[in-house]
């Protein structure tokens, strides 16, 4: 699947997620999805417990993870793709460590067995470290979107967890004996 994305948001520099959260409450108030007094709550608890606000949102029930991530999104100036998007069968990852891509929760869109790096989802498409990595494995830094942590995550569990227990010495897969 290819990722319709602004040719100019190819070329710029994606803010990371810790970059994006600066701005997150804001935009959230501005799309009318967030009250001024719970985003306060959130702020109050972060300070008390730590962690990421669009978690703390999230988690608190103040914001929709869907929310969230279309907030994430249009802040990082990515498309936001989702479960019904990804594809039907699971692309041959031959080129890509498994356990990064379920540590990373990154998901590709297509297959990774060629030159040309397919399509990814992930929870920070801004991530320098993670679009350093398939530098490193491509040559190339491919294009990144945004997904939903929890939509991703299934995904991923069902392409490589749950076939790897069925099919023992399988790429992710254990062999018991």
């Amino acid at each position: 699947m290819a990722i319709a994305m602004d040719p100019v948001a190819e070329t710029t520099v994606i803010p990371d997620l810790e970059q994006l959260e600066a701005r997150l409450g804001e935009r959230l108030l501005a799309d009318r999805k967030l009250s001024p007094p719970d985003l306060d709550r959130a702020h109050g608890v972060q300070q008390t417990m730590g962690g990421r606000l669009s978690q703390l949102l999230v988690d608190l029930g103040l914001v929709s993870e869907v929310d969230v991530a279309q907030a994430l999104a249009q802040l990082a100036g990515v498309p936001l793709v989702r479960k019904a998007d990804f594809p039907a069968e699971k692309p041959d990852t031959v080129r890509l460590n498994t356990s990064f891509l379920l540590a990373n929760r990154l998901l590709p869109l297509g297959n990774a067995d060629g030159d040309t790096p397919p399509d990814f989802v992930a929870t920070d498409p801004g991530s320098a470290r993670l679009r350093a990595a398939l530098r490193l494995v491509f040559g190339q830094e491919p294009r990144i979107a945004l997904g939903l942590g929890t939509e991703s995550a299934e995904q991923l569990d069902e392409w490589f967890m749950r076939d790897a227990e069925g099919d023992a010495g399988v790429e992710g897969g254990y062999d018991a004996t």
